[in-house]
């Protein structure tokens, strides 16, 4: 047989090879909670959204400037009490005068894990490139729900990922994951 993790793999054999198609398999991607829940006390100080990625890369690049320029927009006047946090590779390089007072251009952080324990939410806003979103993956073994695009949830199956294509349903989401906030331990038991 032939594993795929993705419905995109999938079809990218099928369109390679007949025969192969006949051999093909989904596996999705599982892993388990590597880290302990957050305590009610420090879910509640829960205010940022974070991207992490390469942003030297194009499809995070692309991803990034979507965020900056759709997003963060639209997140101030919807939702100004939360912080847009932009870490990895390249998301110090964008000039910061077209940045917004609700978004913080990180660049490469000593500590990731103090960026995961003050998000609500990782998001995931990538609509091309290939393979499996690794951070998606990260994100959730952390008990961190993830919101994000189709395109970024491909090859992952979890409860935690909450689908959102457009600045309406990114918020609709982040304002969902807010109220699981008043329900201790909900957004961290819920993820596996």
């Amino acid at each position: 047989f032939i594993a795929a993790i993705s419905d995109t793999d999938i079809d990218t054999i099928r369109a390679i090879s007949a025969d192969a198609a006949r051999k093909l398999v989904l596996l999705p991607v599982a892993a388990d909670r590597m880290h302990k829940e957050l305590s009610p006390e420090k879910v509640n100080i829960r205010n940022s959204l974070l991207f992490i990625g390469n942003c030297v890369w194009g499809a995070n690049r692309r991803a990034l400037e979507w965020v900056i320029d759709v997003l963060a927009p639209y997140m101030q006047e919807h939702c100004p009490e939360f912080e847009i946090r932009l870490v990895g590779k390249g998301t110090d390089t964008i000039r910061s005068d077209s940045i917004l007072s609700n978004t913080k251009l990180l660049g490469y952080v000593n500590d990731i894990e103090a960026e995961y324990s003050r998000a609500i939410c990782a998001i995931a806003p990538v609509r091309d490139g290939g393979g499996v979103n690794i951070k998606v993956i990260e994100s959730l073994t952390r008990g961190v729900p993830v919101v994000g695009s189709n395109f970024a949830k491909r090859g992952v199956v979890s409860e935690a990922y909450l689908v959102a294509e457009t600045p309406d349903e990114y918020v609709a989401s982040i304002r969902h994951l807010s109220e699981m906030l008043n329900m201790p331990g909900r957004l961290t038991n819920d993820a596996f």
